[in-house]
């Protein structure tokens, strides 16, 4: 009802948005977005924040390859965004692109080493030998960062793998 009295209010179109994407309303949730991006003002940030929403909503309709397209001009423009490097590494992982998918959030560990959702993500895709064996050569030895190492194996404990050691 307050988007019907005030259609220019961009709090307003954002949490109608967010409410619609969390009970799981995608399309409408992307319409909202959009119509937000016509009213955010010019700032980067707030495009790549709505388009990233709007990937999410991509993802959770299984449209991996218009999700990946947004995200992807999200992380060319900030190659430190940890929230659309684990979105794409979970693209990649729906496409099948293992391998792409941890070299790309293995990032994550430089520029966060206890990240959350790189933790979680390392946690529930690396299950089995061969992806344990990607891992691995994705560790490489540790010369450049040991602590990495720790991480990995910190993970792999606490998601319950027989591989932490």
């Amino acid at each position: 009802a307050a988007c019907r009295i005030y259609p220019g209010d961009r709090e307003c179109l954002r949490l109608l948005a967010k409410a619609h994407q969390k009970v799981g309303l995608h399309k409408e949730a992307i319409e909202y977005f959009r119509r937000l991006i016509l009213l955010s003002d010019k700032n980067k940030c707030s495009f790549d924040e709505i388009n990233y929403s709007i990937a999410k909503s991509l993802f959770a309709m299984e449209l991996y390859s218009q999700a990946q397209s947004l995200i992807q001009s999200i992380i060319d423009s900030n190659p430190k965004n940890l929230k659309a490097i684990i979105l794409m590494g979970k693209i990649l992982v729906k496409q099948g692109n293992l391998i792409d998918a941890i070299h790309l959030v293995f990032k994550n560990f430089l520029v966060e080493p206890d990240h959350k959702a790189t933790r979680k993500f390392i946690g529930e895709n690396v299950v089995n030998d061969k992806q344990i064996e990607i891992l691995k050569a994705e560790l490489g030895d540790g010369i450049f960062n040991p602590n990495v190492l720790f991480y990995v194996g910190d993970i792999l404990n606490e998601f319950g793998s027989s591989y932490a050691s």
